[in-house]
């Protein structure tokens, strides 16, 4: 039996979060190397969960709680995806040298 995301919070809210979590992971990435790649959208999910609002209104600092319907937290999203493609093409993952 499948089970399908409904009410205010369904599937276009969990495609938006993917974009948004992939972008932020390529931003820290960038940041912080391939291995710390996780903090970032661990940071900003526990964040968003903790002290975000599903209906806000003002900028979408919290996007990953938002309702589908939410636009300014679609956009954020896919400029986080956008920001973390052009970083992670500009500098490239960091990876730190290890002694061997």
């Amino acid at each position: 039996m499948t089970q399908h995301l409904n009410g205010p919070i369904g599937m276009t809210a969990s495609v938006r979060n993917l974009v948004g979590f992939t972008g932020l992971a390529l931003v820290s990435a960038a940041l912080m190397g391939a291995r710390l790649s996780w903090l970032l959208p661990v940071a900003s999910a526990m964040t968003a969960m903790t002290i975000g609002s599903p209906v806000n209104t003002g900028f979408a600092w919290d996007w990953p709680v938002r309702v589908d319907h939410d636009y300014s937290a679609s956009v954020t999203a896919f400029i986080l995806l956008l920001a973390g493609a052009i970083a992670l093409l500009r500098v490239g993952p960091r990876e730190v040298n290890r002694d061997r």
